[in-house]
């Protein structure tokens, strides 16, 4: 999926979000009866797969906070959660998400004559487990202020993990997450240090609609 994001960001980051709180808004009524709401923030860091959040891959995604509360049908203030600290069953959550926004994908993709490239990736996905990765409850609101802040208030690497800067090459910290978080040196070439760099911002054929 992350060629179509490479392709048309606009496309994807928007759909991106729309079928997050698409799916967050129903599960909130089919569940609770509530109208709910979330505060959502993209991240890009890279695929678990390979020293995840750490040597600058890509891998798209949303980080949300989703209130324990929200308004009944008839506009009354009303607290939720039953599913052992967690909002929603996770499961449930996962094929609900996964679903829609494939789905969403490929209208989109057939509306500019361009779903032929991606099809075959897309049928496949849907074969494939998705995890929504859900977290029990925030403390207070210092918990939530320092567990924004760590996404809107940081670049994708600090300079204190930098270690060499040569013609040719960057050498920088990263942790391995298949070998218990270790944290090693990585050495990359600067054109793909600065590729993988710049997939952390968005450009303006990215921009989100608000």
């Amino acid at each position: 999926m992350n060629g179509i994001a490479l392709w048309n960001g606009r496309l994807y980051y928007n759909l991106l979000f729309e079928c997050v709180w698409q799916v967050l808004r129903s599960f909130g009524y089919s569940h609770y009866g509530v109208e709910s709401g979330a505060v959502a923030l993209l991240h890009i860091p890279i695929n678990r797969d390979r020293l995840w959040g750490q040597n600058l891959s890509f891998h798209p995604h949303i980080h949300c906070i989703v209130p324990a509360a929200g308004y009944t049908l008839d506009g009354r203030w009303g607290n939720i959660g039953v599913y052992q600290d967690y909002l929603y069953p996770v499961t449930q959550l996962s094929d609900a998400f996964k679903h829609r926004f494939l789905d969403g994908i490929k209208r989109k993709l057939r509306k500019l004559n361009a779903l032929s490239g991606f099809y075959a990736n897309i049928q496949k996905s849907y074969d494939t487990n998705w995890v929504v990765y859900c977290e029990s409850s925030l403390a207070g609101s210092e918990h939530v202020i320092r567990y924004l802040g760590q996404y809107i208030h940081r670049i994708a690497i600090s300079n204190q993990r930098i270690l060499n800067v040569s013609d040719t090459h960057v050498r920088f910290i990263a942790k391995d997450y298949r070998d218990r978080a270790q944290k090693k040196p990585v050495e990359l070439e600067g054109t793909e240090f600065l590729r993988r760099f710049c997939q952390h911002s968005l450009s303006r054929n990215r921009d989100i609609t608000p």
